[in-house]
């Protein structure tokens, strides 16, 4: 690339940066009614608890790899890769970042010591430049960040990386690095096609809420401090006001009344407009209220499953491209095990995900119950929600199973 487009895929990279901060803001708490000078400036956290309750449904249980061919070998060497660079929970902050800003990036690289290690790149610092072509494969990768009172400027090739210092409008060439990947060491995730956070188009339903909410709570504190109008007490006294005030009695005259100065509230009309924002939050952003009593313990499987369908429609929708970045972190991982002597294909290693369902466990274990004989005991066990280590628990079946056995026989333990 030549400088001249290096800088203005930096100019229109920068017209971004104020969305990214907005959105990283509203996960943060720090939303646009905060920002109101006069009142109560309540924030209700949807942008935290969508965010949240994606990654959780989708990651929380760790990704698991498999060798299609049965290559141990191969697969051992990625799993200590991924244990070097503590894979799942750079997979959680991939996810995270998808699901509030749209988009996530990630650098594999070589450290000092040759091992291989990939860390995660913020979407403010990362302009992605593709080929032009049907296949639309990444061609380039410019890493724009402030240190040290300066702009550095990386740019990441096939080949390796041109590094540059920017000062204003000018970049300042510097030292070239080369890398042995073969292709642009630079995996992007996308939330969606559009790169389009997960609450992003909800914010005009949140900000409604957080005025609602807020112009509650001053209504709430005018009532506190409403004047109090006394008719047909002329005679009234200062002394007799302050007697008034401390024995909270008030004195009037026959045909007189008191009376609070306050605005009439419909608080069932109120009530009904917070709920029915909340219920279209939820709705439209298709992440369900956990606290809603149809996610109560007794709840059947199939009514779980049926509040969960939105949820499990766009948790499919990002684990597809969550699925691909990965399979290029693969890709990219191999080239290098390839270049130390190995003859290892990426497409052998599958992919798999886990979600974390809430399940009514008792009727789980009872349909295990009625499995038994039909379906592998490995696989009843994993259905079971407080089992994490499905192989774990064979190993101990089998084991008290073989104690109880030398029990029946033998007329004692072991």
């Amino acid at each position: 690339m030549t400088t001249a487009e290096i800088l203005k895929k930096i100019q229109e990279h920068e017209s971004r940066l104020p969305r990214f901060k907005k959105l990283q803001n509203y996960y943060e708490g720090k939303h646009d009614i905060l920002n109101k000078s006069e009142g109560s400036r309540i924030v209700n956290d949807f942008p935290g608890y969508i965010v949240d309750t994606i990654q959780g449904y989708m990651i929380s249980k760790p990704i698991t790899y498999a060798s299609k061919e049965g290559n141990t070998e191969y697969l051992n060497k990625l799993k200590d890769i991924f244990d070097d660079n503590n894979e799942p929970d750079h997979n959680a902050e991939l996810i995270q970042n998808m699901s509030i800003c749209g988009e996530a990036y990630e650098l594999i690289y070589l450290n000092e010591d040759s091992r291989i290690r990939f860390c995660r790149i913020p979407e403010s610092e990362l302009i992605p430049v593709f080929e032009d072509t049907f296949e639309r494969a990444l061609d380039y990768a410019i890493r724009v960040y402030e240190a040290k009172n300066k702009t550095f400027v990386e740019v990441y090739s096939k080949t390796g990386i041109q590094k540059y210092i920017k000062n204003g409008d000018k970049l300042e060439k510097q030292e070239f690095e080369k890398h042995y990947f073969g292709r642009v060491p630079i995996v992007y995730y996308y939330n969606n096609d559009r790169r389009q956070g997960d609450f992003e188009k909800h914010l005009p339903l949140i900000d409604a809420y957080n005025e609602r909410i807020s112009e509650g709570v001053n209504e709430m504190q005018a009532l506190r401090d409403a004047y109090l109008l006394i008719k047909n007490a002329s005679g009234t006294e200062e002394d007799d006001l302050a007697l008034m005030k401390k024995l909270c009695i008030i004195f009037v005259e026959g045909d007189g009344d008191a009376s609070f100065i306050t605005k009439n509230i419909n608080d069932t009309f109120v009530e009904n407009n917070l709920k029915r924002i909340e219920k279209n939050i939820h709705k439209f952003a298709k992440v369900p209220d956990m606290s809603d009593e149809n996610f109560a313990g007794d709840t059947s499987g199939i009514a779980i499953e049926f509040k969960l369908s939105g949820l499990e429609f766009l948790a499919a929708t990002k684990e597809r491209k969550l699925y691909t970045g990965i399979r290029r972190r693969i890709k990219l991982i191999t080239e290098i095990l390839n270049t130390k002597g190995g003859n290892y294909d990426w497409r052998d290693i599958s992919v798999t995900f886990h979600r974390n369902k809430p399940k009514n466990d008792k009727e789980v274990s009872e349909m295990a119950g009625n499995l038994v004989g039909i379906v592998s005991n490995q696989t009843l066990i994993g259905q079971l929600s407080f089992i994490d280590d499905v192989d774990s628990e064979m190993a101990r079946v089998e084991q008290e199973a073989s104690e109880l056995e030398y029990e029946v026989f033998n007329g004692g333990k072991k």
